[in-house]
Order: structure tokens, then sequence, then C-alpha cells
């Protein structure tokens, strides 16, 4: 789910478009019944390669899976627990796709949430935790990284995607140029 839940939540709770730092967060609780209702979503499960977004979690998710818990809980600690699960999904991927990865390079708004990167490096014991910028990468680049290289492939006449993570039925090369006169 990445930062999806954790800013949903932030916003409707603290009014902010995000937990800066995780501040908020660290002052709450990982609530285990919460977390175990969060983790039971079919996604978790899927098979790698894999990709979600705001379709799959998103507030109407949040709200259902809430429903489910038979008490209630401070949003503090709502927020505590989408960390966890933030971090735990992070982990198990990269724990299901390398057997051996030394180091994770975190990018994106969830480089700049300490609480964040601080519960992935719990989970991820021996691997070390940087954010790309370490890499001379903003992690606010990272998309329109992505979008460039697609780009330079795409000017090179190259295949710009995987079938076994997109499903396609071959390689393709994707968009096209069409210079003006």
């Amino acid at each position: 789910p990445g930062n999806r839940l954790i800013d949903i939540w932030s916003e409707n709770h603290i009014q902010k478009p995000y937990d800066e730092d995780g501040q908020w967060a660290k002052s709450g609780s990982i609530n285990q019944k919460l977390l175990n209702i969060l983790l039971a979503d079919s996604y978790f499960s899927q098979p790698h390669p894999k990709s979600t977004g705001r379709e799959q979690f998103n507030e109407l998710w949040l709200t259902k899976q809430l429903k489910k818990l038979d008490e209630k809980i401070l949003p503090e600690d709502v927020q505590a627990t989408h960390i966890e699960l933030t971090a735990l999904s992070i982990v198990d991927a990269m724990n299901k796709v390398s057997e051996s990865c030394e180091e994770l390079i975190v990018c994106g708004g969830g480089a700049f949430n300490n609480y964040l990167v601080s519960r992935i490096g719990f989970h991820a014991q021996g691997i070390t935790v940087v954010a790309s910028d370490a890499y001379n990468i903003s992690p606010q680049w990272i998309e329109a990284c992505a979008f460039a290289w697609l780009a330079k492939r795409t000017i090179e006449g190259k295949h710009g995607n995987l079938p076994s993570v997109t499903g396609a039925s071959e390689k393709v090369v994707l968009g096209g140029i069409y210079p003006g006169q």
C-alpha cells in the first residue's frame, strides 16, 4: 500500500497531507488485531511480481477493514498500524523476490518518513536500508526517472515492458515519437 493509507489517515484525522516524519504514528501503538485484518487482504498472498495502487488501497477499503475490528482504537494507533503494514509488506515482498538482498533503497515520500524507514529496517534485519538520495537520485525523482528511461527505450526502438510483470503477451516498444514539421 505504500504511503497511501498513511496519507489518507493523516488527511482525515490531523488535517495534514502526510504524517511528517511519522511523528503522529510514532505516538501511537501498533494494534495487532487490526494489523492481522489488514494483512489478510488477498493482495498480500498474491504471487510476485505484482503491483497495486489507489484502486486497491483507498479510503473505502480502509473503512471496510476497520469495520471488521470489534473494538474502538485511537486514530494514532491506526496510523502506527498503517506504518507497520507498509513496512511488513515491503520487507515481505523483498524477501520473496531476493534471497540475498544486502541493501534496500527506499524512494518516494516514504523515504522522508524516518519512523517508516526505521520499521522497515527493524523487519529487514541484517539489510541496510537507505534512501535513493544516497545514490544521488532524490526520492521524489523516481517516477520522473522511470518515465525518462521509458522514453529513452522508445527512442532507441527497444521494448519497455516485461511481460512477466505486466501480463502482456510479448515485449513491445511503449509509446511513439511523432516529430512536428
